[in-house]
C-alpha cells in the first residue's frame, strides 16, 4: 500500500470525535474536542484531517504560538502545532513523522 498523507479542512466535526489515540496514549493530551471548540473561537488556529488514501487517520490543530494557556498574548514570529493525534489503528506506521507541518 502507498501512503499518501494530505490534509484536509475541517468543515465539519463527524469525524473530530472518532479519532482516538488509545489507551496507552488518551492521558497525555488534551481531547479532541477541547481543541475543536478552540479553534471556533480563534480563527488563527488551522483545523486539518489527517488522510492516509482518503480515509481520515488523525487531526492536527495548529497556528500562531501564544504565551500564555488562554491564548491572548500572540507571538507573530512563532508557530506551534497545538494538539496533533492520529487514531490508535494506524500507530507505528510512520504517519505521525510524515504528517507534521
Amino acid at each position: 500500500m502507498t501512503k499518501f498523507i494530505k490534509y484536509e479542512d475541517v468543515k465539519d466535526d463527524k469525524f473530530v470525535h472518532s479519532i482516538y489515540p488509545g489507551d496507552d496514549f488518551k492521558f497525555y493530551l488534551n481531547y479532541n474536542w477541547y481543541w475543536n471548540g478552540i479553534a471556533k473561537f480563534k480563527n488563527d488556529l488551522v483545523e486539518h484531517y489527517i488522510l492516509l488514501d482518503d480515509e481520515v487517520v488523525g487531526y492536527v490543530v495548529y497556528g500562531p504560538h501564544y504565551s500564555d494557556r488562554l491564548l491572548e498574548n500572540k507571538r507573530e514570529s512563532i508557530a506551534e502545532i497545538y494538539h496533533i493525534i492520529l487514531d490508535s489503528d494506524h500507530h507505528g506506521r510512520g504517519i505521525g513523522g510524515a504528517s507534521r507541518i
